[in-house]
């Protein structure tokens, strides 16, 4: 007998006991029942090799114990684990266990064999985990029936299933094709994350709902008000047609001024929408996003499918950073011409990656938001597909606002400190914005204050004065322009000194 999966092999000693192969029967019942079994298995399992009586007519009786051969020393490497009473007495965890060792080497059953009972239960405990989380213990058929694929997709799937039981598992041919339908059943096919309000709510839930979104984004990001009211009526229309496509926005603005921020802690926290984060500064190519055929060596998928598997949905936020930095070389046109069917919204349910060959993936749903610094770097037709929104650059008042409101209370939470503990006034405040770095963005004044922060922090715990002749610092301490004076340096300040050591 050939060597067939274990699968398999539980497969075929059930149809055989239950169509009576024992060792009552006459030796031509027990031969004709067998090949019977075999039929059975034939016919209804995909399998790597054919499972067939041998033609010497010596070993017919010898079936049983070829049976048992097929698995050999059995009870040494699966840690006598039998399987009939697996599928009787055990519960699924515990037969998850023993799945798991099946897949030990001989080196690893003796190490674990070596291991005391609680480092064994840990490594049980943990190998149960991995296998949930790579749903690793249903066999691929029964991945791709039981997934949400369309029938046309099951179709493609299980014909690549077949196939790839008719190749030598230790050809690299069957490891492409085999990883290939493992991924493609980690695509999130038919799956989408559902809005928190919908039309058979009530009109007070939608009203309601939609009044306290603007507020959520407010608490998240300062200003952006075009931007903010946009997202408010994209999800009136979803709200009124959950299938109703996604948007395509461009948000324009000076970096430093929360445009990430809007979309990651604003947009998707009030959507309930996974966040998806491309970067174009940098892409050499399309392939990037649209990866390789998985008929090459060391193939990968695209960053939108990457994406699309990681957050188990079809419709997330795709975020495209730096749009405006994509080159101007070939290679650049081409990014840009794959973005611009990305956006268009009679062909983007039929996105396609070169590694899923003959998969049309669906992103019409999707909701797409571009960020860029320079509208005229950016390709025309491209630029056309967007509802632009500009994200102004702050002013001082601003900057005072966003600094109070917004920045210090995250950092001083990372430090275990509260506004209590350390005192920034306004006047303190602005004063930092002055002896920054002038910008539109808040970025330096961001590193501004998480300099001071630390400063302050690392003195009290070495128990240290800020500066030579004062007390050894306190809470509550208040930041004074001394203090800012020391620790606040503008980059132009620091740059010059540079030169300065050559005169």
């Amino acid at each position: 007998m050939s060597i067939v999966t274990r699968e398999e092999y539980k497969t075929y000693n059930k149809i055989k006991n239950k169509i009576g192969v024992n060792d009552k029967c006459t030796q031509t019942t027990r031969k004709q029942n067998s090949q019977n079994a075999r039929t059975i298995i034939i016919t209804q399992l995909p399998r790597k090799h054919n499972l067939r009586d041998d033609d010497d007519d010596d070993d017919d009786d010898d079936d049983d114990d070829d049976d048992d051969e097929d698995y050999e020393d059995d009870e040494d490497e699966y840690d006598g684990t039998d399987d009939e009473d697996d599928d009787q007495n055990e519960d699924s965890e515990l037969k998850s266990k023993l799945k798991a060792k099946r897949c030990y080497t001989r080196d690893d059953l003796k190490y674990y064999k070596e291991l005391d009972a609680k480092r064994q239960k840990f490594v049980d405990d943990v190998e149960v985990q991995v296998r949930k989380f790579n749903n690793s213990s249903i066999p691929l058929r029964f991945k791709v029936i039981e997934s949400d694929m369309n029938m046309h997709l099951k179709a493609l799937a299980l014909n690549k299933v077949d196939q790839l039981a008719m190749l030598d598992p230790s050809a690299s041919e069957y490891f492409k094709l085999n990883t290939w339908i493992e991924n493609l059943c980690k695509l999130p096919i038919g799956k989408y994350k559902d809005l928190p309000v919908n039309a058979s709510n009530s009109i007070d839930d939608i009203s309601t709902f939609l009044d306290t979104t603007k507020t959520k984004l407010d608490e998240v990001v300062y200003g952006h008000n075009d931007a903010k009211n946009q997202i408010v009526r994209l999800l009136a229309k979803w709200i009124s047609n959950p299938k109703s496509k996604g948007l395509v926005i461009g948000i324009e603005g000076v970096h430093g001024i929360g445009k990430t921020s809007l979309v990651k802690d604003g947009i998707c926290q009030v959507l309930g929408l996974p966040f998806g984060f491309v970067p174009l500064g940098g892409i050499s190519d399309a392939s990037f996003m649209v990866g390789h055929s998985y008929t090459y060596e060391g193939a990968r998928w695209g960053k939108i499918a990457d994406i699309l598997m990681n957050v188990g949905c079809m419709n997330p936020v795709l975020y495209f950073d730096e749009l405006d930095k994509i080159s101007t070389t070939t290679h650049g046109e081409e990014i840009s011409n794959l973005l611009i069917h990305l956006t268009d919204s009679s062909q983007n349910d039929k996105f396609q990656d070169k590694y899923f060959v003959e998969l049309d993936i669906d992103l019409s749903r999707c909701l797409i938001i571009f960020s860029y610094n320079h509208a005229e770097a950016i390709n025309p037709i491209l630029r056309d597909r967007m509802i632009t929104i500009k994200a102004k650059g702050y002013n001082t008042k601003d900057k005072i606002t966003i600094a109070r409101d917004y920045m210090l209370p995250k950092i001083l939470e990372e430090y275990g400190i509260t506004s209590n503990d350390v005192v920034f006034t306004n006047e303190m405040l602005q004063y930092i914005i002055q002896h920054t770095d002038d910008e539109e963005g808040v970025r330096n004044m961001k590193r501004s204050l998480e300099e001071l922060v630390s400063q302050i922090n690392l003195h009290r715990l070495l128990k240290k004065p800020l500066n030579d002749g004062d007390e050894i610092m306190t809470f509550p301490f208040q930041v004074t322009k001394k203090v800012i004076d020391k620790f606040v340096k503008k980059k132009s300040d620091e740059n010059t000194s540079l030169p300065m050591m050559y005169m």
